[in-house]
């Protein structure tokens, strides 16, 4: 029978007050703490479970995570600390861990794979594999998973984490944690202190991007090297085994944004051979020419071997030529490349680290499940793709089965000396609901479209939701609704239902929905996605969501301004490794904005104050739902320019327009060892094509 996991109507008022607290950004409000705390008191849900992420709780000496030691006749239990009520939700959804029974314990620590992000809590890694576990004639019904992998983990959480479970009294310690550690290398660059900041600076302008690789590279050694000597002292030293599962990645479906793939460190005529390379293996892909797509890509690589998106295309390429290895061999080339274009790229274990762990491992005597060498060779093509993800690195029903499979056969050897071979080793019978099944493609959608990733991928999980559980759609259209609206999103009523409701649990109760001030995003492509899917239960949508845009956002007689955060992102790709500035720049070779028009042909003005931060007396071209004919065109400079231009009413639409202004090459050759900061290196590397002070559009009277 189907649960019902609604909370009570009684919790409406209490989540309109914490909408409130929360809108005023004190985080450190006790009344907000005990809201919080009564929203992560939800109904029971089957086996072990869990939620979502926040800030780390200080490790102390009577603490496992955000349990806390309480002595009684029979042993320690730990209970959640009331103290650290707000970090509950990246926890596992357990109040309290008894003292160690006559079953084999194995504790399982690690990030947000290992947590089973989107099905969470109502299915995850440790329900899994305790079920494979219990299930087995070996081990039958003697087996607990303490289950304590947390959202967002660091490495330092980790370490200390290590250092205190101990105390659990484990048979077996699995990690299952990778993710997130090179993420915390590149933050660690940037806030190092001068002369740290002077060493960058030097390997900038001596080795290019090739030597920040080698600097990145190099200073994850001592960061994960102290994490394995935790590991060593606390579990192995003492004979109780330690079981590694090192993470895989969707290779096939996750691309880079147009940030990670945008030029940095080619310019000059090398920068337009490039932007040339690129059209013309667009064009060969497209006709399905192999041979001028192959040339077309080769050239791309050679001029700039540091762009993922060009791995991402020869990649195609071999899949498309059935060539699997080589298709491989490109994609995981494409996903290290990232880590290095200065965004806030997707959490992810490259290459370097996988060999690290893989090293540290036999090193210190652990098991491992290498997920990747595995998923490889039982894959049909070798490749994971959305059979295993939900997004870049978060598993699928499917995934989490497959890879706790794997993790069984080798808990089978070491816990009851089984060598079983994996054909032996059924899933579990354990299933998630219909409904949190269609919650977790729901999820997946939103999560990729802000990501920035294709359109195509985002329909899939949108169709995958829809098609799990038709209760979906109410929360589908109350995101649609919320989404529209010009109102910050925690105060509109759409929001406050699905947070009273529950139906975004599994996406971190929901409040994963709300943003930053001022960076609310119209989620324009998302909601046309959703509306599109949701015709067959609602003919209308389309006509309703397009109404709601007008109403909310239609354009009048007083301007637009088109640089807001709402009308020029459709994601929260951006570049992170400089000071934000207070006008507008785009370091990719076109910039999209979005306006709203209330009626079918109406002309519209549009005024754009613009620069080029490197004078280059060529044409910036405006786009109108079109990418092929400039609806202006204009010369631009380094100096600020201020024009004004009209829209032709034939080519606006209705409700959402898109404009594209395409800043002009070639520019200049740029040379970083002139630079004289470590900012001025960068924006050197990752260039600035188009900077605009003020964009605004309104309708001609």
């Amino acid at each position: 029978m189907q649960q019902d996991f609604r909370p009570s109507a009684a919790l409406k008022p209490l989540a309109s007050e914490l909408a409130a607290l929360m809108s005023k950004g004190d985080i450190n409000n006790e009344r907000m703490k005990e809201l919080i705390a009564v929203f992560s008191e939800t109904p029971p849900v089957p086996a072990r479970t869990p939620l979502k992420p926040a800030s780390e709780p200080a490790a102390t000496g009577n603490h496992i995570g955000i349990w806390q030691e309480k002595p009684a006749a029979d042993g320690i239990h730990y209970y959640r600390d009331i103290a650290l009520q707000v970090d509950w939700s990246q926890w596992a959804y357990v109040h309290h861990i008894k003292p160690k029974s006559e079953k084999r314990r194995i504790l399982l620590l690690g990030e947000s794979v290992a947590r089973g992000y989107l099905y969470d809590p109502y299915y995850n890694v440790a329900i899994e594999l305790e079920a494979i576990l219990n299930e087995s004639a070996e081990l039958h019904n003697n087996v607990e998973v303490i289950d304590l992998a947390r959202i967002s983990q660091t490495l330092g959480g980790l370490t200390a984490l290590v250092n205190s479970c101990g105390k659990l009294e484990p048979d077996l310690v699995i990690i299952f944690a990778g993710n997130n550690w090179m993420q915390q290398l590149q933050e660690l660059l940037l806030s190092m202190p001068l002369a740290s900041r002077t060493e960058i600076l030097h390997t900038l302008k001596s080795k290019g991007l090739g030597g920040i690789r080698e600097l990145v590279e190099n200073g994850s050694l001592s960061k994960s090297d102290k994490l394995f000597e935790s590991i060593r002292e606390s579990f192995i030293a003492h004979q109780v085994p330690v079981l590694l599962i090192v993470p895989e990645f969707n290779l096939q479906d996750w691309r880079s944004n147009d940030i990670e793939n945008s030029l940095a460190q080619v310019s000059g005529e090398a920068g337009i051979a490039w932007l040339k390379a690129r059209g013309d293996a667009a064009q060969a892909r497209t006709r399905q020419d192999h041979e001028a797509w192959l040339a077309a890509v080769s050239e791309m690589l050679r001029l700039d071997p540091l762009n993922a998106l060009g791995h991402e295309w020869l990649g195609d390429y071999y899949v498309a030529t059935s060539n699997w290895n080589a298709a491989r061999e490109a994609f995981e080339t494409a996903r290290d490349l990232v880590i290095y274009r200065g965004s806030n790229f997707t959490p992810r274990c490259n290459g370097f680290m996988r060999e690290k762990m893989l090293y540290a491992a036999a090193k210190n005597g652990m098991q491992v499940v290498d997920l990747p060498a595995l998923f490889k060779s039982t894959l049909t093509a070798g490749i994971p793709n959305r059979s295993l993800f939900l997004d870049y690195c978060h598993l699928s029903v499917e995934g989490i089965k497959t890879a706790m499979r794997f993790t069984a056969q080798k808990v089978l050897s070491l816990l009851a000396g089984v060598n079983k071979p994996l054909e032996a080793i059924p899933a579990s019978a354990v299933t998630p609901a219909s409904q949190v099944q269609a919650i977790a493609h729901f999820g997946a959608a939103i999560h990729n479209a802000h990501f920035g990733q294709s359109k195509e991928l985002v329909q899939y999980h949108c169709k995958k939701s829809i098609g799990h559980s038709g209760s979906v759609v109410e929360v589908i259209k109350n995101f649609i609704d919320f989404s529209a609206r010009e109102t910050a999103t925690i105060f509109c009523s759409a929001f406050e239902d699905v947070i009273v409701e529950g139906g975004m649990r599994q996406y971190e109760g929901g409040l994963k929905l709300a943003h930053e001030r001022q960076r609310k995003l119209l989620d324009i492509p998302l909601a046309g996605i959703l509306a599109t899917e949701l015709t067959a239960a609602q003919p209308n949508a389309l006509e309703q969501l397009a109404d709601l845009w007008v109403s909310e956002h239609g354009v009048g007689a007083a301007p637009v301004e088109l640089t807001s955060f709402t009308y020029s992102t459709n994601n929260y790709n951006e570049f992170t490794m400089s000071p934000r500035r207070n006008y507008y720049q785009s370091r990719t070779l076109a910039s999209t904005f979005h306006f709203i028009a209330k009626n079918e042909h109406e002309p519209h003005r549009c005024t754009l104050t613009f620069r080029t931060p490197h004078a280059c007396g060529r044409e910036v071209e405006i786009y109108l739902n079109d990418d092929t004919t400039p609806v202006y065109a204009t010369v631009a400079n380094s100096a600020w320019k201020h024009v004004v231009f009209n829209l032709p009413g034939n080519a606006v639409g209705r409700a959402a327009n898109v404009i594209k202004v395409r800043w002009p090459v070639p520019f200049p050759e740029l040379d970083a060892a002139a630079a004289g900061s470590l900012e001025a290196a960068l924006s050197l590397i990752y260039p600035v094509f188009g900077e605009v002070f003020s964009f605004t559009v309104q309708t001609i009277q």
